[in-house]
């Protein structure tokens, strides 16, 4: 029911006043409070970014540590490689290079067994929740160039990111990132040694094709 309506003037203006609006305000009130009172806890307990993971202890749980350069965990159930980077690690530059275990069974490609591939300077640099490989270029420099000279080098030959490592957990500034992009990658270019073969093809009995010269097998 609406009860009996209060008329109030002033001034021409005719305001009617019923129970019903009081019960309106005054539930009106109260949404407010209990709206201020969950705001406040809210900023008490702050929710934990869904970027941050798991802490280092807790996604190590249960894998092996291995001492090395660069300490490393091999969880077995996911088919990771987890590198431990610690402050300095992320700070100094590395060298890294790569080499084949065994040959690929073909001629038509450099890819024999114990080969290595080109060596290159790197370092780490983190960027979010993720650490990039970065090649440094060690092929053109200036040091002894005038200031425009040495910022053109830099410009025109810029350093490589390798391979882009997610952050799985962080403790005290040490990172444990997932390696599996630096590791599982076909650093030697085999692809397109195998789609544009030319190391050599026999022709013939006793011929060997090399680049374009014909030598006898």
């Amino acid at each position: 029911m609406l009860g009996t309506p209060h008329c109030l003037s002033n001034g021409g203006l005719v305001i009617y006043k019923t129970k019903t609006m009081k019960r309106l305000r005054t539930l009106l009130a109260l949404v407010m409070v209990v709206g201020c009172i969950a705001i406040g806890a809210g900023a008490q307990s702050p929710a934990k970014p869904a970027s941050e993971g798991p802490g280092l202890a807790a996604r190590t749980a249960g894998l092996e540590r291995h001492d090395g350069f660069f300490p490393y965990y091999r969880d077995e159930k996911k088919g990771d490689i987890l590198f431990e980077l610690s402050p300095a690690a992320l700070q100094t530059e590395f060298l890294y290079f790569t080499g084949l275990g065994s040959g690929i069974g073909s001629i038509e490609a450099f890819a024999d067994r114990s080969s290595f591939g080109a060596g290159a300077v790197c370092r780490f640099r983190r960027v979010g929740m993720r650490v990039l490989v970065m090649e440094e270029n060690s092929s053109f420099l200036a040091p002894n160039g005038a200031p425009d000279l040495q910022h053109s080098v830099e410009y025109s030959f810029p350093t490589s990111v390798l391979a882009s490592l997610p952050v799985e957990a962080e403790r005290d500034g040490t990172l444990l990132v997932d390696a599996d992009a630096l590791l599982v990658r076909d650093a030697f270019d085999l692809l397109s040694q195998l789609r544009r073969p030319c190391r050599g093809r026999r022709r013939g009995a006793g011929t060997v094709v090399q680049g374009s010269r014909l030598a006898p097998g």
